[in-house]
């Protein structure tokens, strides 16, 4: 009997129950992604960053796929911060029906920590912790500024009665 391996993404996290974060997949990953028992992955990539091979891995096995895109992530960017996806990308991961879930954008590093810094606002966090944890997944570069401001200043919709 051959053992099946687990390969785990970049950057992978456990973010909280229910909810995981990585940089980008691939089809190798699709053991783990089994193992976890996703129902729904969000890309913070366009459709076309994700492989087809890997979109009908998921249609085979009933993981529901949710893209945004928030560009490509480089240095000089600004739609990675788009206050609507972002707010549209969170609201899917409060989804209790979306759980378990896995929020990814290329590397699983700005993009995917301006969304989960701002999960960790809702639940709220201390900005120093929100931070902290932000900066953990690219101990190599400087933290963005930008992104600090964005998870600072973001104004959460007024939920409805």
């Amino acid at each position: 009997m051959s053992k099946v391996s687990l390969i785990v993404p970049p950057n992978y996290a456990m973010v909280e129950s229910g909810v995981h974060r990585s940089g980008a997949l691939k089809l190798e990953n699709g053991s783990f992604l089994l193992s976890i028992r996703l129902k729904t992955i969000i890309s913070l990539t366009s459709l076309d960053m994700v492989p087809s091979e890997l979109r009908t891995f998921y249609e085979e096995n009933n993981i529901r796929l949710i893209t945004y895109d928030l560009g490509r992530g480089n240095r000089k960017h600004d739609t990675h911060t788009n206050r609507d996806i972002c707010n549209e990308a969170l609201q899917d991961l409060l989804r209790e029906e979306n759980h378990p879930v896995l929020i990814h954008c290329k590397k699983g590093k700005h993009r995917t920590g301006s969304v989960v810094g701002l999960l960790r606002r809702h639940r709220s966090w201390s900005y120093a912790n929100i931070f902290t944890e932000y900066c953990s997944f690219e101990p190599k570069e400087k933290s963005r500024e930008e992104d600090e401001r964005f998870i600072e200043d973001f104004d959460f919709p007024e939920e409805e009665p």
